[in-house]
């Protein structure tokens, strides 16, 4: 056990911590570090800091005159902790009314559309704000349910996932941190967004992975049904795919496919591209094109192309086609797919999920504490 005397060490242990974040923040946007300081988020871990400093220093003490002092000291900053975490706790709660506002009507926390309803009236799920990507509070069926009635609507709309990588590859690029936040949909794609999403009381929040999304709107296709397209991968993963799914759903109307070239299509490839799609008239095409690629993509082709939704689904062509091998469910559930990922790809993932992953949760947590903000995001 951690001895009075010592918590002096914790204390300043929490001063660098903030005193570093503040500096970055500063540098990141051009300010004075001390104008950083004064934040809610920041004084609560300052005064925090000082708090424990001064509490160590009491135990310490073996003069009476000086226990007084510290003591004195404690309560002060003890007092000034709790009052600049409630202004934290207030901020925060404005940023959750923000990064919802616009969007239309809204969920309260902790409720969510029930399992097959559909969003007759047009309005949209919540989106909450991490890292300055707005997630869309949802879950497999509702996802289903409002991509039909887009179609049946015929709206122009696309669905970004965002797993981990995807917010980070966000928190990087302001212009792909727009692209997600335009969608119709910004989908929870990994354990960590679920969790984080169920933490700010949306508990019917559920994970919508990319292959699982594909295989449910599938299941609700049949004569009569969505047409399908599928653009990206390989010819030989396009036949894999689109044999497998026959295989499942006999009904399926599959539209086309086609395998674009690794390198930056030319105009005239491109141009031929979009027009294939559009004579196949397609109600949902799938971009398998991995994240950030396919993102930017659907951004630039938004208007030429006429499906009424654009889904972008990272490697879902690869597992459903079989080229790749998806993680045990048990291993998805818990959150634990990216070690499966990490060991089957080293050379690709590594820094997926060796920087990128703990950045997050060090990025998550100074936006928990009001230490950055995110919320200014259009």
């Amino acid at each position: 056990m951690v001895g009075v005397g010592s918590l002096w060490i914790i204390g300043l242990s929490v001063l660098l911590t903030a005193f570093g974040f503040a500096d970055y923040e500063a540098n990141r946007q051009g300010l004075r570090t001390r104008n950083v300081l004064r934040q809610p988020g920041y004084l609560t871990a300052v005064n925090a800091g000082l708090t424990l400093f001064c509490l160590g220093l009491l135990g310490s003490s073996r003069v009476w005159w000086e226990r007084a002092v510290w003591t004195l000291l404690v309560l002060a900053f003890a007092y000034s902790t709790w009052q600049s975490w409630r202004k934290a706790r207030g901020r925060q709660r404005e940023e959750r009314l923000e990064s919802v506002a616009g969007v239309g009507e809204t969920t309260r926390p902790g409720t969510l559309a029930a399992e097959g309803s559909s969003p007759d009236d047009g309005s949209r799920p919540p989106r909450i704000n991490i890292l300055g990507v707005k997630v869309s509070a949802i879950n497999l069926a509702t996802a289903v349910e409002t991509i039909l009635e887009w179609i049946t609507r015929g709206s122009r709309e696309y669905v970004c996932l965002a797993p981990v990588h995807a917010v980070m590859e966000c928190y990087r690029s302001p212009e792909l941190t727009r692209i997600y936040n335009e969608s119709g949909l910004t989908t929870p794609d990994g354990m960590p967004i679920v969790w984080l999403l169920k933490s700010k009381g949306y508990s019917g929040v559920s994970r919508v992975y990319g292959p699982d999304l594909m295989l449910a709107l599938m299941q609700r296709s049949s004569k009569g049904g969505p047409r399908h397209y599928f653009y990206g991968g390989t010819p030989e993963v396009l036949n894999q795919l689109v044999s497998k799914l026959r295989a499942r759903s006999p009904d399926l109307q599959i539209a086309g496919c086609h395998a674009p070239p690794f390198q930056p299509s030319t105009p005239q490839e491109d141009r031929a591209a979009i027009e294939a799609i559009n004579t196949a008239e397609p109600d949902i095409l799938w971009v398998g094109l991995g994240s950030p690629k396919q993102e930017r993509w659907i951004a630039a082709h938004r208007d030429g192309i006429d499906a009424a939704v654009m889904v972008g689904v990272g490697a879902a062509f690869d597992f459903l086609s079989g080229a790749k091998h998806q993680a045990p469910h048990w291993m998805q559930r818990s959150g634990l797919e990216w070690l499966f990922r990490l060991v089957t790809e080293p050379r690709r993932l590594w820094r997926r999920y060796l920087i990128d992953s703990p950045l997050f949760v060090a990025l998550v947590l100074a936006q928990s504490l009001g230490w950055r903000r995110f919320g200014r995001v259009i």
